[in-house]
C-alpha cells in the first residue's frame, strides 16, 4: 500500500515511520468479512512471549467472566502500580496478549509497573454496550482484588490504544457515573470514539495510511449493527456520545496528524476542558495510525512513547 495519491489535500506521513510500515512482511488489508475472518485466525503470543525472558511473571485469571492476562515485575516485594489495558482492534480484532506484548517493554518495564490486560468480548459476537461492559467488569475486578496480585489499586491507570481506546474512554465515564471503581488517571492512545465517522480527518483520510474511513465505517458497522449513526446510540457505545465529559481523572490522549480518528480525538480533548476537567493532548505531525507501534525506533516513535512514560510517571508521583 502506498500513500495514494489523490486531489484530497492531507498532511505528509513521516516518512521514517512510512518507510517502516511499507517494509514490513505483510500490507495491511482493507476490512471486510474475509479480513475478518482470517484476522481472527492469527495466532496470540504467549506467556511466555510476555514475560520478557522472565522479566515477568505472567499468569491468567477469570474476572466475573472476563479472561485477564496478569503481567507483573518478577522478584518484587509489596504492591506495584499497574495499567489496565484493553486492547487495539477496532473493537473487532485482536486479544488481551497481542495488546499487552509491545506495552509491557515500552511503557510497563521501564516504570516498574505491571500490565492487566483484558480479554473483552469482539464484535460482531457481540454488539455494545456489552464490549464496555465485560471492559468494566474486568477494570471492578481488577480494583477490589488488586492487594491479592501484588498490584496496587491507588496507582492504577485505565488504559486503552485504538478500538480499546474509545472502550477505555466509556470505561471512565461508566466508573464516574457508577460510583468507581477510582482510577489514578486514564491513557488513551489514538482511541476509536465516535462511531459517526464525519469529521474532516476521517474524509482527509479515505483511502490512505493505517485504519482509513472504510475501515471505520466496518468496524463501527459491527459494534453497533442498526443503530450505527443514528441517534439511539449512548456513550457505553461510543465515548464521543456522552453529554457530560466532567469528572473524569486526569487524561492523556494522542492522535497523529494523519489519521481518521484525529479530529475526534482533539475534539473530546477540547470538551475535557471546557468541563473544567485536565486533558494532556498530543497530535504528532506525520503520524498515522498505529505508527509509535509500528516504527517504535523511529524518531516520532521513540518520542511518542517517551512522552507516554513521562506522562504516566507523573501520574504516579501524585500519590
Amino acid at each position: 500500500m502506498t500513500e495514494a495519491a489523490t486531489d484530497v489535500c492531507r498532511p505528509p506521513f513521516d516518512p521514517e515511520c512510512w518507510a517502516a510500515y511499507e517494509a514490513m512482511p505483510y500490507e495491511m488489508p482493507r476490512m471486510s468479512d474475509a479480513v475478518l475472518q482470517a484476522g481472527r485466525q492469527q495466532p496470540e503470543p504467549s506467556l511466555a512471549d510476555l514475560s520478557l525472558g522472565g522479566a515477568y511473571e505472567v499468569s491468567e485469571v477469570t474476572a466475573n467472566g472476563v479472561p485477564l492476562i496478569v503481567a507483573r515485575p518478577s522478584g518484587v516485594e509489596g504492591v506495584v502500580p499497574v495499567l489496565y489495558l484493553l486492547h487495539p482492534g477496532g473493537m473487532i480484532l485482536g486479544g488481551r496478549a497481542s495488546g499487552a506484548l509491545p506495552v509491557l517493554p515500552l511503557l510497563a518495564q521501564p516504570l516498574g509497573m505491571a500490565v492487566v490486560s483484558a480479554g473483552y468480548r469482539l464484535a460482531p459476537d457481540v454488539r455494545a454496550p456489552q464490549l464496555a461492559e465485560d471492559a468494566y467488569t474486568g477494570l471492578s475486578w481488577l480494583a477490589e482484588n488488586a492487594a491479592d496480585l501484588g498490584l496496587d489499586a491507588e496507582r492504577l491507570i485505565l488504559m486503552g490504544i485504538s478500538g480499546g481506546g474509545g472502550l477505555a474512554a466509556s470505561c471512565g465515564l461508566m466508573a464516574r457515573d457508577r460510583g468507581g471503581p477510582s482510577v489514578l488517571a486514564q491513557l488513551l492512545v489514538y482511541p476509536m470514539l465516535d462511531d459517526r465517522n464525519d469529521t474532516v480527518s476521517s474524509s482527509q483520510m479515505a483511502g490512505a495510511g493505517i485504519w482509513h474511513q472504510a475501515d471505520n465505517e466496518y468496524a463501527w458497522r459491527q459494534v453497533l449493527g442498526e443503530r450505527h449513526g443514528s441517534d439511539d446510540v449512548t456513550y457505553l457505545d461510543a465515548a464521543a456520545r456522552a453529554e457530560d465529559v466532567s469528572g473524569l481523572p486526569p487524561t492523556f490522549l494522542d492522535a497523529g496528524s494523519c489519521e481518521t480518528f484525529r479530529d475526534e480525538i482533539v475534539d473530546f480533548a477540547s470538551r475535557i476542558w471546557r468541563a473544567g476537567g485536565t486533558a494532556d493532548l498530543h497530535v504528532w505531525g506525520g503520524g498515522f495510525h498505529g505508527f509509535d507501534l509500528v516504527a517504535p525506533e523511529a524518531p516520532l516513535g521513540a518520542a511518542s512513547w517517551q512522552t507516554k512514560r513521562d506522562w504516566v510517571s507523573r501520574q504516579l508521583a501524585r500519590v
